[in-house]
């Protein structure tokens, strides 16, 4: 079996890279900006520690790979950025990332996020980008990974105080996923409880618009990310809710889904090569984010998706796929489709009706 490689990030554009990673910042803009309005010192302190450590780590891994040249101190070099072969794209990647962590932290009182901040930046940018090679060979988000791994170690202390001076200042509660406020009008605006970078959805359009009109976020993506998410929670609101349409609504404002569609799914880097595997890509993550979320005991699974659909994307780039579509693929696309639905629809059944699918099964426990 012969495979074909190539080099990330998998986007194609008149201007250089250092011109889209300076587009993915001017996206990100309008998030940070909300975010400090309406967190104010705790969104300087979510952002301000994930970019520092994710900067400096990959300052050192460029480091330890530079050879140094005979006659130069090591000691010295390590103060020269432009000797070492440090270039504007590690600069700008590793303050992507750690402005993307950051910002799906919601804005909590606590001296505890003084480490969990760093811990989770570090281990994302090791394990989620370096551990593969470095800028262009990470198969897994290092956001995403970084923000996993701090919730799966440190979720009793996540949960407390939500700050949001926009909204009633300093409560005590659940966040919209977690039976919190549910109020669509508070989700679009930003008036809720919720991570820092989520909770105004206006924002993360502006965000979004911006990435598909520079043509970095690739709209294929978007496209089936969105539109798996919504049929299937709308198949699942048949049985969940009394109404279908309110219920899908509030699953798209509520939680990290339009975050992650803005900002994680579409990252070149990780996504696939060829044009028809990218409908694949956004599909397994939307499915595995909507099983995630309604049926698993996580109350998110925006997350846990797209570490999936990375996990999945180099399969998708199967040596013999053409980039270019024809009706093998929009039959698979329809396959899929019906396959989750039918799943989501039986899950949302049994969960709305456990008695009936407890007699349905045979009674069998």
């Amino acid at each position: 079996m012969n495979f074909i490689t190539e080099n990330s990030p998998h986007i194609r554009r008149k201007d250089n890279l250092t011109w889209m990673l300076l587009d993915v910042i001017i996206a990100l803009a309008p998030v940070v900006i909300f975010s400090y309005i309406a967190f104010r010192l705790y969104a300087l302190r979510n952002l301000a520690i994930p970019v520092a450590v994710m900067l400096l780590a990959e300052y050192i891994f460029v480091f330890i790979r530079f050879k140094p040249k005979e006659g130069k101190k090591t000691f010295q070099m390590l103060f020269q950025p432009k000797v070492i072969g440090f270039k504007m794209y590690n600069l700008l990647s590793a303050i992507i990332s750690g402005l993307i962590y950051g910002l799906m932290f919601p804005a909590q009182e606590g001296a505890m996020y003084f480490y969990i901040l760093p811990i989770g930046a570090l281990f994302g940018m090791i394990v989620g980008k370096l551990l593969f090679g470095g800028f262009g060979q990470n198969i897994f988000n290092p956001a995403a990974t970084g923000f996993i791994f701090a919730k799966a170690c440190f979720a009793s202390q996540m949960n407390g105080q939500y700050v949001n001076y926009l909204s009633e200042g300093i409560t005590a509660g659940a966040t919209s996923l977690q039976g919190g406020d549910a109020d669509l009008l508070h989700l679009l605006i930003g008036t809720t409880q919720g991570a820092m970078g989520e909770v105004c959805k206006i924002a993360i359009l502006v965000g979004l618009a911006y990435l598909l009109i520079r043509r970095v976020a690739d709209w294929r993506v978007v496209a089936s990310y969105a539109g798996t998410f919504i049929v299937l929670i709308l198949v699942a609101g048949i049985f969940l809710s009394d109404n279908a349409l309110t219920y899908t609504l509030y699953h798209v404002l509520a939680g990290g889904f339009l975050y992650g569609l803005a900002f994680m799914i579409t990252d070149p880097v990780t996504m696939p090569i060829t044009a028809p595997s990218r409908i694949y890509y956004g599909m397994v993550g939307a499915i595995a984010a909507v099983l995630i979320r309604l049926f698993a005991g996580a109350p998110e699974g925006v997350g846990y998706g797209i570490l999936i659909a990375n996990l999945v994307a180099p399969a998708l780039d199967y040596f013999k796929w053409k980039n270019r579509f024809d009706k093998r693929h929009f039959i698979a696309y329809g396959a899929i489709i019906l396959v989750a639905a039918g799943i989501v629809l039986w899950a949302a059944y049994g969960k709305a009706n456990p008695v009936a699918e407890i007699a349905l099964l045979g009674g069998v426990l």
